[in-house]
């Protein structure tokens, strides 16, 4: 990346332009290898043509052009071209050992989806570059690293899985749990349990799935909780994603229609109603009763988190965080069931002071940097009482400065206000340390360093 395109100003994120970028990435074409057939040259005859077979193509050549579709084609054919690639065996190997040089940075370069089949191939030398990449938290495709290792995962590989379990990005840990139902590793059921309580509703659902296929029909319950959610974070509907999350896996173990159920509705539409109560029957008819049931914390939530400033941060490396300060001088923690811990009086006053000076007025939502896997989204309340987002991301390479120096005021401010004697396994499970320092490290990972510049200047006009 050129020293001059580390640091943008904000750009306009109208939804059009966000559509309007996605699509152009979607259209985009792979190049089409050229395979040699009777009709690439004119021939008399349509018979003549029909006499000579399409000569076959190398499996090296056809490997490599596999690879390079995966690497830079179509966003839609990637996937499929990584699929085909998985299948291809030897000529796989050495087309893929072409192309991932020698470390995990150069690995970084060639993109995710490469990753299922260095996995699938089951080459020693891939496999070995793989659990390089997981354990390098520096890596920015880390849980589509694990996800391969998982869904190939070998016994001997145990103890570095259960290690995974407490890994800071949920996604990691949601990923290693395929590992589990693989090796259908049922005497090490209650480590999956445990993550019937985990800080993520990704990782409750992904165990609880597994556990109902283990025939622990009790493991339904946490997912119906889903199913109730209405919970919001600003406009980010979390509720309705956990809906349509939960559903999805609901309906390999009941019918598709779920008695009826619909996710874009809200829980307590008079049909969405009766489902869930349906579901809750059928449950207990085939767990009893009395089976184990969902903590408080991880039950269905209408909580809708809103105050003077909200920051979502989803790291690669560092993992991802939801946090706001209230009105209340409340700091609340996660979704669905937020984490509640109050702060200085005053907390909120000093955040707006500071927020009414840099962003007198609402403007449309604002971008920094270019679209990709790391984001810093600050949801803020206005001078003149509206409200504005503004979004920070980059793709897997390190930029540094990326956030302006106003932002790194808030962000600043933010952590300052922030508790020293909260500890980190607050949002993370196993986490040690301060949630404070925790939350610096992940916006260090995105944004770069906080360096806050208190001129006004710097403000979003």
């Amino acid at each position: 990346m050129r020293p001059e395109q580390r640091r943008r100003g904000p750009l306009s994120w109208s939804s059009g332009a966000l559509c309007a970028v996605l699509v152009l990435a979607a259209c985009g074409r792979e190049p089409q290898a050229t395979v040699p057939t009777a009709n690439a040259e004119a021939t008399p005859s349509t018979d003549a043509a029909a006499a000579t077979p399409a000569a076959p193509e190398d499996p090296l050549a056809q490997a490599r052009r596999f690879v390079e579709i995966a690497r830079t084609g179509a966003l839609a054919k990637r996937p499929q071209a990584a699929q085909r690639l998985g299948t291809l065996g030897e000529p796989a190997v050495l087309a893929l050992h072409e192309v991932i040089g020698t470390t995990t940075r150069d690995l970084a370069r060639v993109g995710p989806e490469l990753l299922a089949p260095m996995g699938a191939l089951g080459d020693e030398a891939l496999r070995a570059r793989l659990w390089a990449a997981v354990v390098d938290r520096d890596f920015p495709y880390r849980p589509a690293a694990t996800q391969s290792l998982a869904e190939t995962a070998r016994a001997s590989e145990w103890p570095a899985f259960e290690e995974l379990l407490a890994d800071p990005l949920s996604a990691v840990r949601s990923s290693t749990l395929a590992a589990f139902g693989v090796l259908d590793a049922r005497e090490r059921e209650a480590l999956v349990v445990a993550r019937l309580e985990d800080t993520s509703d990704l990782v409750r659902r992904t165990a609880a799935d597994l556990l109902a296929r283990w025939e622990r029909p009790y493991a339904l319950r946490w997912l119906v909780e889903d199913l109730a959610r209405s919970d919001r974070f600003f406009e980010l509907e979390s509720g309705e994603n956990a809906r349509y999350e939960a559903a999805r896996l609901l309906r390999r173990h009941f019918d598709r229609e779920l008695f009826g159920y619909d996710p874009a509705e809200d829980p307590s539409a008079p049909g969405n109603a009766a489902a869930l109560a349906r579901l809750a029957e059928e449950i207990d008819r085939r767990a009893g009763a009395d089976g184990p049931r969902p903590s408080a914390r991880v039950q269905r939530s209408s909580v809708s988190v809103t105050g003077v400033l909200g920051l979502e941060v989803r790291s690669c490396r560092r993992g991802e965080f939801h946090v706001a300060i209230g009105d209340d001088d409340v700091l609340r923690i996660g979704l669905g069931h937020p984490v509640e811990v109050p702060l200085e009086p005053g907390a909120a006053q000093r955040l707006a002071a500071l927020l009414a000076e840099r962003f007198p007025v609402a403007t449309e939502p604002q971008l920094v940097g270019e679209l990709g896997c790391d984001l810093e989204c600050y949801r803020l309340r206005t001078g003149d009482g509206g409200a504005l987002i503004v979004r920070v991301m980059k793709g897997p390479d390190e930029v540094p400065d990326l956030r302006p120096a106003h932002l790194d005021a808030v962000a600043a401010a933010l952590l300052a206000e922030l508790p020293g004697t909260l500890a980190a396994d607050v949002a993370v499970p196993a986490a040690e340390g301060a949630f404070d320092a925790l939350l610096d490290a992940a916006l260090a990972s995105v944004g770069g360093a906080l360096e806050p510049e208190p001129a006004a200047s710097d403000a979003v006009r």
